[in-house]
């Protein structure tokens, strides 16, 4: 099957405006909670950590999240939503104040690196990420100048 080549041209980034984010991945592996799939109580984004904090952040706009798009893994048939989130430095710093080096699944590597083109090329030439991963990099790279200087509304 040969499917006809796209009609219109990938749009920008846009700017997530939702009041839920997906964060229980960043909760479990980086700050070693247990995992939040569904067989437990529900999660209580507005009594428990990091949910309450991140749920404010996303409000006050010291944490914007970003939609890149979406990719499908020619091979594995696996499907992506890309996303970015951009921190402020603060919220950052205290969010990740007491990250992980291992969980019950193995380490985890928590090393910040800068957002820079020799580390993003790094990155790539090291062949260790996913595709969708790689996808969001470059993306975000290539549309850095927006995603970084862009405030929700009313900030």
């Amino acid at each position: 099957v040969t499917l006809p080549p796209p009609t219109t041209t990938p749009s920008p980034p846009q700017p997530l405006q939702t009041p839920r984010l997906p964060t229980s991945l960043t909760a479990v592996a980086v700050l070693g909670h247990e995992e939040y799939d569904g067989s437990g109580q529900p999660i209580a984004y507005d009594t428990q950590e990091p949910f309450v904090t991140l749920d404010r952040a996303l409000a006050t706009g010291d944490l914007t999240v970003w939609f890149l798009g979406i990719t499908l893994d020619a091979l594995t048939l696996c499907g992506d939503i890309l996303t970015v989130a951009v921190f402020e430095p603060d919220l950052y710093d205290t969010l990740f104040a007491h990250a992980v080096t291992s969980n019950s699944e193995g380490a985890v590597p928590t090393r910040a690196l800068p957002f820079e083109g020799h580390t993003l090329r790094e990155l790539r030439e090291h062949g260790q990420l996913s595709p969708g991963a790689a996808a969001a990099l470059h993306l975000t790279w290539k549309h850095r100048a927006e995603i970084l200087a862009t405030k929700p509304q009313g900030k």
